[in-house]
């Protein structure tokens, strides 16, 4: 004898098979089902020929190639091949002395020699006194006095004296006398911080261009850094602010000579 839960349980189990049953048929049938309108025929043409073609680069030798580019260029007449001209420089004389300084050895004298004097790296002044430029040393002492009272008594003062030690003197020029002074040493100027500037420290104070004044040369003339303007024979140069050397980048010497006396060391 079945039980009410035995019964619902059998009734809801067939209910889950009939459902499942009739899903089933549902979908197979709209899956399988294909109309008229779905399928499309394409007619194909018969008897139809079909042919590949090779291709082949038309065969042209290296040397027709050549005489084809010489008719072309003959017919064109657009290459023009033909001799280097001739440079004239003009060698008038303000041309010669500016080649001539760039190309010449620097012009020593007789009795040149290399300096190997003592010269003091530090403490070194300069000063302006009635036209010329002078380097010197201060030495400083303390001299004592006796100082005699009203009183009769006197006491000892003491003050300090500075004396100057002048080292070198040179001319403080603006303009140049176009002399060409031969050069003594190989020490050429002084530079601004006081030491020696030599003639093949070119490359050293290379660095510079024409707008810093690098020192003084021993003829008194300014030395400025690297400039392309055209200079003497010497390397100098005149300009509104006077006459000056600059030193050329294509040249291992600052200069080739003194445009003026120079001062000795």
């Amino acid at each position: 004898m079945f039980r009410t839960k035995d019964f619902i349980l059998l009734f809801s189990a067939v209910v889950f098979l009939l459902v499942a049953i009739s899903a089933t048929t549902f979908f197979k049938s709209n899956l399988f089902t294909i109309t008229d309108s779905d399928i499309s025929f394409v007619e194909v043409e018969e008897n139809v020929d079909y042919s590949a073609e090779l291709y082949s680069p038309e065969s042209i030798s290296r040397e027709d190639r050549l005489t084809e580019m010489r008719r072309k260029i003959a017919e064109g007449g657009e290459l023009v091949i033909s001799e280097p001209e001739e440079v004239i420089v003009d060698t008038s004389e303000t041309d010669i002395e500016e080649i001539t300084a760039q190309i010449s050895d620097p012009i020593k004298c007789a009795d040149y020699r290399e300096f190997a004097g003592a010269w003091p790296i530090s403490d070194l002044n300069t000063d302006l006194i009635e036209g010329a430029r002078i380097y010197y040393l201060e030495h400083v002492t303390y001299v004592q006095t006796e100082v005699i009272s009203t009183t009769s008594s006197s006491s000892l003062s003491v003050h300090e004296e500075v004396n100057r030690e002048v080292l070198l003197q040179m001319p403080a020029l603006s303009v140049s006398n176009n002399m060409e002074n031969c050069l003594k040493t190989d020490v050429i100027g002084i530079a601004k911080d006081g030491s020696l500037i030599r003639n093949n420290e070119a490359g050293l104070y290379g660095v510079f261009d024409e707008s810093t004044l690098v020192g003084y040369a021993l003829d008194g003339f300014p030395i400025h850094g690297v400039s392309a303007k055209p200079s003497d024979v010497c390397g100098g140069h005149n300009s509104v602010d006077g006459y000056g050397y600059y030193i050329n980048s294509e040249s291992d010497s600052i200069i080739n000579c003194f445009s003026s006396n120079q001062a000795s060391l």
